[in-house]
């Protein structure tokens, strides 16, 4: 009995680290999940019932301008809420501007986080580091998520996500520069196959960039709802690792777990 009671063990333990060694396991998710924790640069799960947005990773803590609503229901536990007025250039309410040189990227980078809006809008400023056609910048552009590399007077690359994003659901939506490598950029939403793809040579910044939550630069201004931000650097995203954030809609709590 013994002697069974071991080999029983043995291949429940067996079984359990298939699931982070070798191809990817069932649902989408990622063969090892090792660089979603080892290259994420900053987090914010925007938990806090008033004050800044506290980083879970490096002590990035994002600024509190305008008293951004906090602990509204998210799509994991609490979110955060940009009340500003209709209009691109009216507003108040963001995170950060505080923070330069630290997410200037120029090589390889990613992010992923969860919106929530039902505003129709020419451009509303997710998460930037962007001054007038430099850095790179994250938004809600015309319905959809749209992701900008930017090389000031070389120009800019932007793609486009193919699913609404404002019907008042929360939606993942995804994006990454591989400027480490073929200068790729692509963006998500939902699922693990990347809406766009595009290619820009090189990103530039000035001294007036600096990273915004729930805006572009000083316009530009987000209305809805905010939740899970994640940034990594280094790292280019895969679609599994995107369809294992998504969780079918239900997002993943950090540290992720299978």
């Amino acid at each position: 009995m013994k002697q069974f009671f071991i080999s029983i063990l043995f291949l429940l333990t067996s079984s359990l680290n298939a699931q982070y060694i070798g191809t990817t396991v069932s649902g989408g998710s990622p063969s090892n999940l090792s660089p979603l924790v080892d290259e994420l640069k900053a987090g914010w799960s925007f938990e806090e019932s008033s004050g800044n947005a506290l980083d879970l990773v490096n002590g990035y803590d994002l600024t509190n301008n305008g008293s951004v609503n906090q602990q509204e229901t998210g799509i994991i536990d609490y979110c955060c809420f940009f009340d500003n007025p209709d209009g691109p250039d009216a507003g108040d309410e963001y995170f950060g501007g505080d923070i330069d040189t630290d997410f200037e990227f120029t090589g390889t980078f990613s992010i992923a986080v969860w919106v929530k809006t039902t505003v129709s809008t020419a451009y509303d400023g997710i998460v930037a580091n962007y001054y007038t056609d430099n850095g790179w910048d994250l938004g809600n552009y015309n319905n959809v998520a749209t992701f900008a590399i930017r090389n000031g007077g070389s120009g800019s690359t932007i793609v486009d996500g193919t699913t609404t994003i404002n019907d008042g659901n929360w939606h993942l939506v995804c994006v990454s520069y591989d400027g480490a490598g073929d200068d790729s950029l692509k963006v998500w939403t939902d699922s693990g196959t990347f809406e766009d793809s595009g290619t820009r040579s090189g990103i530039s910044y000035t001294s007036q960039c600096r990273l915004n939550v729930g805006r572009r630069h000083t316009t530009n201004w987000f209305r809805g709802y905010i939740d899970e931000l994640f940034i990594f650097e280094d790292y280019e995203l895969t679609d599994d690792d995107v369809a294992f954030l998504y969780n079918s809609g239900a997002g993943k709590y950090y540290p992720w777990e299978e």
